[in-house]
């Protein structure tokens, strides 16, 4: 995967303190951590509009 984009977040001290003990005992690096998280916010959030697209379909009716 080409990483070509950068980003920049502002994090509070504890978020950072949170980030820095994740990198040493699961010894990644913050980018990896970082788009692990992207990653899984962005699936669950895609998960729910689903279940909320799927529970409006549900209440449609359809025409004969």
């Amino acid at each position: 995967m080409n990483k070509t984009r950068q980003l920049i977040v502002r994090i509070t001290e504890i978020q950072f303190m949170r980030l820095a003990d994740a990198i040493i005992t699961e010894q990644k690096n913050k980018s990896t951590i970082v788009r692990a998280a992207l990653d899984n916010y962005m699936n669950e959030t895609h998960k729910s509009s689903d279940k909320q697209t799927q529970n409006h379909n549900k209440n449609k009716k359809t025409l004969l």
